[in-house]
């Protein structure tokens, strides 16, 4: 059976036997064909249940894993790609990059709704690579600009509940995007990637970099500069400020008073075009 080999398997490594990895290897070939012969393969991440044939493969991971890394990583990417199933995803922050890359690549690719927002997304940029999160950051802007679904990425209190690295390493991300553009829907993508859902959601500015700090204001004054139009003004600019607001640079509030004083310019102007049309006999239309 699979767990008496397994134990024969796991006595032959402490004694170093010289054909135990090949043993281990083809045990692993093994359970994974019994696996796939069971109703429930392919399988779908968290949804597997812990099956004889998993518990095998789980324990050659951790068998091979210290001394064979990149051969079980990419053993992992072939046969599971961006389905990992528990416990198999709990290794993903410990994958080399190269494997995280092609995880992260098989989910911007995926049409499984399922995969573009799932845990592994978060794990992916747990590990820090920074590769992993330029693929999402692109993937990101790409779906924004076509009008399609995006992958859900870790909101911002969330990463900075998790991992402040993984705030950082999505920040240098975005930020080595920005450098290549310049229009108005691009640049708005990239700060919807990372913009807070409100006011309370934490303080962004004391879990990044200095640096990155102020690279995301001008990042934030080169959006607000590019917005095409007032009426865009009107509605994007409160998500500039609660940015702003949760960078936390006090010279900022110059700017936010602006934009509110020419939101309120704006208001009177129309105000006045109102009430001069509504004079009018008889009234008219604005701007008539």
């Amino acid at each position: 059976s699979l767990p008496i080999r397994g134990g024969i398997v796991e006595y032959l490594r402490r004694v170093a036997h010289p054909q135990w990895v090949e043993l281990a290897q083809a045990e692993l070939n093994r359970a994974l064909a019994e696996l796939r012969a069971g109703p429930l393969f392919p399988l779908r991440g968290r949804e597997a249940p812990a099956t004889p044939a998993m518990r095998a493969i789980s324990h050659y991971t951790h068998m091979l894993w210290p001394t064979h890394k990149e051969w079980m990583a990419a053993w992992l990417v072939e046969h599971f790609g961006e389905n990992l199933p528990d416990p198999l995803s709990n290794w993903l922050e410990k994958f080399p990059d190269d494997a995280l890359v092609a995880i992260a690549t098989r989910i911007v690719v995926s049409t499984n709704a399922n995969n573009r927002g799932s845990a592994t997304v978060d794990k992916l940029l747990a590990s820090g690579s920074p590769r992993v999160a330029r693929i999402f950051i692109d993937a990101y802007v790409a779906a924004r600009l076509a009008g399609q679904d995006t992958l859900n990425l870790p909101r911002t209190e969330e990463m900075q509940r998790k991992s402040p690295a993984m705030l950082r390493i999505l920040v240098d991300a975005i930020l080595a995007k920005a450098d290549t553009v310049t229009d108005f829907p691009q640049l708005k993508a990239l700060i919807d990637a990372l913009a807070p859902v409100s006011a309370h959601d934490g303080s962004l500015g004391e879990q990044i970099e200095p640096a990155q700090r102020d690279r995301l204001r001008g990042l934030v004054a080169r959006t607000s500069e590019a917005i095409p139009s007032d009426e865009i003004a009107r509605s994007y600019r409160p998500t500039l400020a609660v940015l702003l607001g949760s960078l936390g640079a006090p010279e900022d509030v110059a700017a936010v008073v602006r934009w509110i004083a020419e939101e309120n310019s704006r208001w009177e102007e129309y105000r006045r075009q109102f009430d001069e049309a509504m004079a009018a006999r008889p009234p008219r239309r604005i701007g008539h």
